[in-house]
């Protein structure tokens, strides 16, 4: 069984600090990098989804969308093909937006919303993905 994986990473401003090395005082440069991985095993047998699969790796920054859901756009268009005309997401739906082209992470229930493809569950991490700034998330599959 495949599984998805989000790895969320924030990494602060880069930092000089001064290192003594002998008789020299050199400036190295600090930087950090945190990472959390949320899995989801659930994703819908679609063909939307096995069009955004077709993607991965994938680097997106979503961005927080009315305190329901973080939406970013992927580099191009999925195919809707056999969608339904809409549905209604639940916090934890993974979903693409064919309207807007922009893939969503629910972090809300929402209302029934046009256009709308359900691609899959987060499993867990749904309060991570509540809180998120506007950091980056890797997808990928692993086995």
């Amino acid at each position: 069984m495949k599984s998805f994986s989000a790895a969320l990473a924030s990494s602060a401003a880069p930092t000089l600090l001064p290192a003594t090395t002998g008789q020299k005082t050199v400036q190295k440069q600090a930087s950090m990098h945190l990472t959390r991985t949320i899995s989801g095993k659930t994703l819908k047998n679609s063909e939307t989804t096995r069009d955004c699969l077709s993607l991965l790796p994938l680097t997106l920054t979503p961005e927080d969308d009315g305190g329901i859901e973080k939406t970013a756009s992927p580099s191009r268009t999925l195919s809707p093909g056999g969608a339904p005309a809409g549905t209604t997401p639940k916090a934890g739906d993974i979903a693409y937006d064919a309207p807007l082209g922009n893939l969503a992470l629910f972090h809300k229930d929402f209302r029934y919303s046009s256009g709308l493809i359900i691609l899959g569950r987060l499993d867990e991490g749904v309060n991570v993905v509540r809180q998120l700034g506007n950091v980056q998330v890797i997808s990928n599959i692993s086995k």
